[in-house]
């Protein structure tokens, strides 16, 4: 992946592609081409003009990088640019968690033992 295709794949970080926002970054689906599609998690940049913390960022890189399980997310690249730093995910259809509770018609079909699963797996992946 090339730090062009991102950029052109999420017309530049538009609103349009944006799927979650967290403490540290944006993240944005990006359709690369037919058969492969990611999600970008884009830094925030900081309000006083200075860098981004790269230091969360470089430790985010080197935990996913180091750790193989199945309840991990598989992490294929990352960039670190004068313009955009960003981390290129597997894309996982579904959306998150807080967004699946959030929802009457998904929190039905999420029922208890899916619920207890999640934290199975969860709890397996932190102590791995």
């Amino acid at each position: 992946m090339i730090f062009e295709n991102i950029i052109e794949a999420t017309n530049n970080f538009d609103d349009d592609y944006l799927i979650g926002v967290g403490g540290e970054g944006s993240v944005y689906k990006a359709e690369l081409s037919a058969d492969m599609v990611v999600a970008v998690k884009k830094l925030h940049s900081r309000i006083d003009g200075e860098m981004p913390n790269f230091k969360s960022f470089e430790n985010e890189i080197k935990a996913l990088t180091e750790i193989k399980h199945r309840n991990i997310i598989k992490l294929y690249g990352y960039c670190q640019h004068s313009r955009f730093s960003f981390l290129v995910y597997k894309f996982l259809e579904g959306g998150t968690l807080a967004k699946i509770l959030n929802n009457d018609s998904h929190v039905v079909a999420f029922d208890w033992e899916k619920r207890v699963n999640v934290v199975r797996g969860v709890a397996n992946a932190l102590s791995y």
